[in-house]
């Protein structure tokens, strides 16, 4: 028999899926409903949308900064491991950087942007135009500082040459047919990395096929790597897997 409080978990974690399922606006609400709150979620922290903090390198060979154990101020010598506001000054003047890897071409996505550039007074035409046209033969993936992080410099056949996307549970990687940094990525007119891939392998199968539950992103960047997972079962608006 089962025990009545049993019973009342079971029911509060069904009431608790519930719940989250209607704070997703992909799954609750249309579209051309969507809040800038909303938006900002989606285009930023979603299934499609992957937060990536990189460490702060001070050099090129990738130093963080504690391992500078100490800096001579005057006649002092100040030890960052010793000082209770030391954090905070790292945090203050070297910060991590923070970053979105997005898959741009999923229609959730889309739509987003999409509904961000109306809310921003771009013209519905114009914003069709931009987001909600969709290329059949290529998917896409971006990767987009945040806040006052600085997109770090580097040339297309760098990005190319560093650049893939692994399937798991296979191990396979596809590799970008183009890469190169965009002055706009979206209505905001933040600067990106865009990477496009094939849809379709030379033999008309799918790039991505059945049985894929996660893509691994990895790019580099000098010293700086950045690596986000996307899980294909959260993938889903509402129904159906979106990828493009």
């Amino acid at each position: 028999m089962r025990k009545p409080g049993a019973a009342l978990t079971i029911a509060l974690l069904a009431l608790a899926a519930v719940c989250a399922a209607a704070s997703d606006p992909w799954k609750s609400k249309p579209y051309d409903k969507w809040t800038k709150k909303e938006v900002e979620k989606i285009l930023n922290n979603s299934p499609w949308a992957q937060v990536v903090r990189v460490p702060y390198h001070p050099m090129l060979t990738g130093d963080r900064p504690e391992q500078h154990e100490k800096i001579q101020i005057g006649k002092t010598v100040w030890d960052p491991a010793k000082d209770e506001q030391a954090n905070a000054v790292k945090d203050t003047f070297k910060p991590d950087s923070t970053f979105v890897v997005r898959w741009n071409s999923a229609l959730t996505i889309r739509r987003a942007l999409y509904r961000d550039a109306l809310l921003r007074g771009i013209s519905k035409d114009e914003a069709t135009r931009r987001y909600l046209a969709q290329q059949d033969d290529e998917f896409e993936v971006v990767l987009v500082p945040v806040g006052q992080t600085l997109l770090p410099p580097t040339e297309p056949s760098t990005l190319l040459r560093n650049t893939y996307l692994e399937l798991q549970p296979s191990g396979e990687k596809l590799i970008p047919i183009r890469a190169q940094p965009r002055r706009e990525v979206d209505a905001s007119r933040r600067e990106g990395y865009a990477f496009q891939f094939r849809r379709l392998r030379p033999d008309g199968s799918p790039a991505i096929p059945q049985g894929v539950v996660r893509i691994d992103f990895f790019t580099q960047v000098g010293p700086r790597m950045f690596r986000a997972r996307f899980q294909l079962e959260k993938m889903f608006a509402p129904e159906d897997l979106d990828l493009y």
